[in-house]
């Protein structure tokens, strides 16, 4: 069997995320770019940028809300807590793993999802902390008002990033930290108009996407990966995750090579282990033990719900999302995490009634903002540069074909023909396409291999016949080696790659002879 005459090229799963599509637009539109800009994508990138870290900083403002309203201190705390939303939004702010979704343009859906979450949340909590335990119509009509409201954000959560979906979840864990609601009928009123939303959203989602609206992409099923084992990599993913958390400096644009847990090793282990423990406990201490504990422990137990709530829908259990670590998904988790580390604060703070302790505590605080902002620079120079980037993701153990064709790209553009080969071959060995097979293919052609570069252009040929700069690369080729009757036939499909003022006008010009003396 041909490989290349196969190119069993899988096809990537389609995406509806209508928000942060028309984000981007408005981008192009404040660009003022003219139409032959708009096709040689020649964009001002720093637009785009100024967008991110714009949302960056609202979601940075709303963390800060949301600290302010979880940890507002009561009556006999410890005089400090005031302090608490103020080192959490900056920790929030500051945190190296954020860099690939703040600085990165891809990174747009994790903020905007991440603007409308926590809105939702924030209004969720103003409304029925004012409105639901008021009886009255004018009131009644208020608390509506702000369901709704609730619903329009979650609506644009979703078609921002489908992580967006966990939000009900969350609201759930906060109402049962509030202790807002007693019987099921207030449960049902609440959240029934989530359930119906949810529907209409997938209904949408079904009727634009048809088949794939479930299937984003076939990367685990194409790995005949099983249910349990899918379990198993969630468990090691999960506690990779949380090392990123801790410790967020490797930065890396590609962890495609994650393995995949086919038998309950010791990092699969050790990860059911741990998160069975705190997800088992904190469910005790939030749907059991609330009444009996301080609100500081089950604000401890909510941070520790919400960091793997929200990253449930990356987990690969219910859906095949095809990537199996992505720190771009640690953006909104990681303030729950935040969540986690304030509620441990405030306990020392109130069990140690210790003024020293408390300001050791908070210098360490103080300090780990000051060495995240370190660590944010050394990164935004990494994600800055191409070269850097992808020179630094293939050092990394678990870089996937994503990774090794960047660096092919990187490596075309300073012509180290014979280093972008060898990436270009690794980033195929793992899993072929029509990107990888373009760079093998100009690699082949930079170091005049042309009679190896005909295999790999005719399978893009193939696969997209309407692209032309493939087509004329494979004449190109063919007029190299000699092959004039097979670019000639070419040329009678397709008259219209002879235009003038193209890269190849010799070659054509010498191929349109060809065929006029035929």
């Amino acid at each position: 069997m041909n490989w290349w005459e196969m190119a069993p090229v899988p096809t990537a799963g389609a995406l509806y995320r209508p928000v942060t599509a028309a984000t981007y637009n408005l981008d192009v539109l404040l660009m003022g770019l003219d139409e032959e800009q708009r096709e040689n994508r020649q964009l001002d990138v720093s637009v785009l940028h100024w967008t991110n870290n714009a949302g960056h900083a609202i979601v940075c403002l709303f963390a800060f809300a949301l600290l302010t309203s979880l940890f507002s201190s009561p009556e006999g705390s410890s005089g400090n807590t005031w302090m608490l939303p103020w080192l959490g939004s900056l920790l929030f702010a500051t945190h190296p793993v954020h860099v690939e979704a703040v600085t990165g343009i891809v990174g747009r859906a994790e903020v905007l999802m991440s603007v409308f979450f926590l809105a939702a949340v924030l209004l969720w909590r103003h409304g029925e902390a004012r409105y639901g335990a008021v009886i009255g119509s004018e009131k009644l009509t208020k608390l509506w008002l702000c369901r709704g409201a609730v619903l329009l954000l979650w609506a644009l959560s979703i078609l921002s990033k489908e992580m967006g979906i966990t939000l009900p979840a969350m609201l759930v864990l906060l109402d049962l930290v509030d202790r807002r609601r007693t019987r099921r009928s207030e449960w049902l009123m609440a959240y029934g108009p989530f359930l119906v939303t949810g529907c209409l959203y997938m209904l949408v989602r079904h009727l634009v996407l048809g088949s794939s609206s479930l299937t984003p992409y076939e990367a685990m099923q194409a790995s005949e990966v099983s249910y349990w084992q899918r379990f198993m990599t969630m468990c090691h993913a999960f506690l990779y995750y949380w090392r990123l958390v801790l410790w967020g400096a490797a930065q890396s644009a590609d962890y495609g090579g994650f393995p995949i847990s086919r038998s309950l090793g010791p990092p699969a282990l050790l990860g059911l282990l741990i998160h069975g423990i705190l997800i088992i406990g904190s469910l005790w201490l939030l749907v059991l033990q609330r009444s009996r504990r301080s609100n500081t422990a089950v604000l401890g137990a909510l941070g520790t719900l919400g960091f793997y709530g929200l990253l449930f829908p990356v987990s690969n259990l219910v859906i095949n999302t095809g990537v199996i670590v992505s720190p771009r998904a640690l953006y909104l988790p990681s303030l729950w995490c935040i969540v986690l580390v304030m509620a441990l604060l405030t306990m020392v703070a109130e069990r140690w009634r210790n003024l020293s302790l408390n300001r050791s505590l908070w210098g360490l605080g103080l300090a780990i903002v000051v060495s995240n902002i370190y660590l944010c620079r050394q990164a935004n120079e990494i994600w800055a540069n191409e070269e850097r980037l992808y020179g630094a993701t293939v050092k990394s153990p678990y870089c996937g074909h994503i990774g090794f064709s960047g660096r092919a790209r990187t490596l075309i553009g300073s012509q180290q023909y014979e280093l972008g080969l060898a990436f270009a071959n690794r980033s195929i060995a793992v899993r072929l396409n029509l990107v990888n097979l373009e760079y093998r293919a100009k690699c082949l052609m930079g170091l005049k291999r042309y009679a190896e570069a005909i295999a790999p252009l005719r399978a893009l040929v193939r696969n997209n016949p309407h692209q032309l700069k493939s087509v004329r690369r494979l004449l190109r080729c063919y007029h190299e080696t000699g092959q004039l009757a097979q670019a000639v036939e070419y040329l009678r499909q397709r008259p219209e790659i002879s235009d003038p003022g193209k890269p190849f006008d010799a070659v054509m010009v010498q191929l349109q002879a060809e065929l006029s003396q035929r």
